[in-house]
């Protein structure tokens, strides 16, 4: 399984949420039943990541946020899929202000997933640094200096 991605066994909230054949799907339903998925995958990272908290071990730690940070991301990727769909579907309206109320959605669930990313970042560097100090000092200086 990657890391962030699905976790659940058997069926997904997605998969309930498409019809049988022939009949189309509704967007926004869809994207909403991805994100009910990522968000029980993202409660599945943060019970490993207190399992990991009990274990003491500080990279197992780092690791295990940097998978809940992972998760996030998803999350938030699933959450500008129900905007984007919201939007697709203002668009259709002839409601101009449904339309840039949805578009600001939009903008705003993008810098959402941006932020997410740049914590996934910062979260792998504490990896990189838990790992250096348990390293030792020789190896510590070099990985501190890259």
């Amino acid at each position: 399984c990657l890391p962030g991605r699905s976790k659940l066994r058997g069926g997904s909230a997605a998969a309930e949420a498409t019809p049988g054949p022939g009949a189309q799907p509704h967007p926004v339903a869809v994207a909403a039943a991805r994100l009910r998925d990522e968000e029980a995958n993202l409660l599945i990272a943060r019970d490993e990541l207190r399992t990991a908290k009990q274990s003491g071990d500080p990279v197992k730690v780092a690791e295990a946020k940097v998978a809940v940070a992972d998760a996030k991301v998803v999350v938030a990727e699933a959450e500008l899929g129900i905007a984007k769909a919201e939007l697709e579907q203002a668009q259709q309206s002839d409601n101009q202000m449904k339309v840039v109320e949805a578009k600001a959605a939009v903008a705003k669930q993008e810098v959402a997933v941006a932020e997410a990313k740049v914590a996934v970042e910062k979260q792998e560097i504490a990896v990189a640094e838990a790992k250096a100090a348990l390293a030792g000092p020789n190896e510590q200086g070099t990985a501190k200096a890259v």
